[in-house]
């Protein structure tokens, strides 16, 4: 699964089943940085989300995150780019919740740009493998 966003502050992302959708944490929303509109790209399609205070509405994905059993998630940034930020900052996309049948394998990804003044263009993959489970 692939995301291209323009983040300024932080912001969430948050998977379950065929639902993408942001909740914002600080500064401006997603793509709205200084009176812009920029799109999210979510597996090449574009979304403009529409805002209810500081959530988002939801994308829906034509291949959902498999809820067949626990999966690890792990992300690529695939290139800081325009006003992106300088390499080495790949850490400021992180993993809040792996999706496990607890959570009702509801995955969170979290994006941190308060360190870095305006907005940055994040893109990155999500890619999942199944749980590896040690039996008893």
């Amino acid at each position: 699964m692939s995301f291209a966003a323009k983040i300024d502050g932080s912001d969430s992302i948050h998977i379950e089943g065929d639902k993408v959708w942001y909740i914002h944490h600080d500064w401006d929303l997603p793509g709205r940085n200084g009176g812009t509109k920029d799109p999210t790209y979510i597996n090449g399609a574009e979304w403009q989300p529409n805002w209810d205070g500081n959530n988002s509405d939801k994308f829906t994905l034509t291949s959902p995150l498999p809820s067949d059993s626990e999966r690890t998630l792990k992300i690529d940034v695939l290139k800081l780019g325009g006003d992106a930020l300088p390499r080495g900052k790949d850490s400021n996309i992180t993993i809040r919740q792996n999706p496990i049948a607890a959570n009702n394998y509801h995955a969170v990804l979290h994006i941190d740009d308060n360190n870095d003044p305006g907005a940055h263009w994040f893109i990155f993959s999500v890619s999942w493998s199944e749980e590896n489970r040690v039996a008893n």
